[in-house]
């Protein structure tokens, strides 16, 4: 008798435990059922958020043929930093070009000093190239870089320089190392190595004056915050959260890039990220001329032919490695217009006005 009322009261406490066990793993269940629908809907939101308009085709500048990002072929993107505030459209303050190409497993990156000069398209005539954003926006921004590099632009990716705050925020800060020590907006750092939040970080891209290098340094120092940005936002401690990141880049990103073919960048480029090759334009120092728009003579910079030319085959080849030397498409006429530029060497004491004007920080 004894016996069975020790079983029957054994069997129960065995019956409840695995009733609790079924309960807790049914409420983890549903949590991750809820986190990843959530998940989902939170990416479903960002993915509209950040879509950009679509890049339009003209006469003089049709769009190339799609890629298929699913076959894994070669695509170029252009990056833009732009530097958006409330009194004004914005310019385009960092302007990055790659090139990507997953069967040779590598990306050729190059930064254009917002100072080129180029032709702009669409008889905008003589101008720097960050001019472009603002007087036609993303497209003619494309349509310029084409023409200046002698390939097709098949993406675009622009990230609001002002919300920069906000992305550096949500992940939660950058660790930087500042060479060089400077003021800007309320910021001060001294040289040394820095754990940043989101504003500190957006005067540390800013920052220019107190850099030997200059307009360059800035650019580096742009390329460096996006790129840590970017590298702590996919790391596995910045998923839990997601949703500031997500918000943040919702507000600061747009592209062209669709859902679908994002997914396909994931999954079939991951690996491409591990060997970035940065080219450098080289040119001479940065002289004065005169820009109608401007009304007034300003700062611009131009490289050598040889230079701007050797690397509009290299980005060529790299998107087409097929294409022999003979082949490579020399439709841009930016490496042998030598410019017509009247170099005023002699009014190089203007140079700290108008860049103090047309580059306030």
């Amino acid at each position: 008798m004894r016996a069975d009322r020790y079983k029957a009261e054994k069997q129960r406490k065995k019956k409840k435990r695995k009733i609790i066990l079924i309960s807790i793993f049914s409420c983890v269940l549903l949590a991750i059922i809820g986190y990843f629908t959530y998940f989902a809907l939170a990416t479903n939101q960002v993915l509209n958020d950040i879509q950009g308009e679509s890049l339009t085709s003209t006469s003089t500048s049709p769009r190339p043929t799609p890629v298929k990002l699913k076959n894994k072929e070669p695509f170029s993107i252009l990056l833009l930093g732009v530097d958006e505030r409330p009194e004004d459209s914005g310019r385009s303050d960092s302007i990055l070009v790659a090139t990507v190409n997953p069967k040779l497993d590598s990306v050729k990156l190059i930064s254009l000093p917002r100072d080129t000069f180029v032709n702009l398209p669409q008889n905008k005539g003589k101008d720097k190239i960050n001019a472009a954003y603002a007087y036609g926006g993303i497209n003619l921004a494309v349509q310029t870089v084409e023409k200046y590099l002698g390939i097709p632009i098949h993406y675009y990716a622009k990230i609001n320089m002002e919300g920069m705050v906000d992305l550096v925020d949500a992940v939660g800060g950058i660790d930087v190392v500042n060479e060089y020590p400077f003021e800007l907006d309320g910021v001060s750092l001294d040289k040394g190595s820095y754990s940043l939040d989101g504003n500190q970080a957006l005067q540390y891209a800013r920052m220019r004056k107190q850099d030997p290098a200059g307009d360059f340094g800035r650019q580096e120092r742009q390329k460096e915050v996006i790129q840590k940005v970017v590298e702590k936002g996919l790391s596995i401690t910045s998923l839990t959260n997601f949703n500031s990141i997500f918000q943040a880049v919702g507000k600061n990103v747009e592209t062209n890039f669709t859902g679908s073919e994002l997914w396909d960048l994931l999954n079939n480029y991951s690996s491409v990220a591990k060997n970035i090759e940065t080219l450098n334009l080289e040119g001479k120092d940065s002289y004065l001329y005169y820009i109608p728009s401007y009304g007034q003579e300003v700062y611009v910079w131009e490289p050598t032919n040889e230079s701007l030319s050797s690397i509009q085959q290299e980005l060529q080849l790299h998107l087409n490695p097929e294409t022999t030397n003979g082949e490579v498409d020399s439709s841009s006429d930016e490496a042998v217009d030598s410019s017509s530029s009247e170099i005023t060497n002699d009014n190089s004491n203007q140079i700290d006005s108008i860049e103090k004007e047309y580059n306030p920080n």
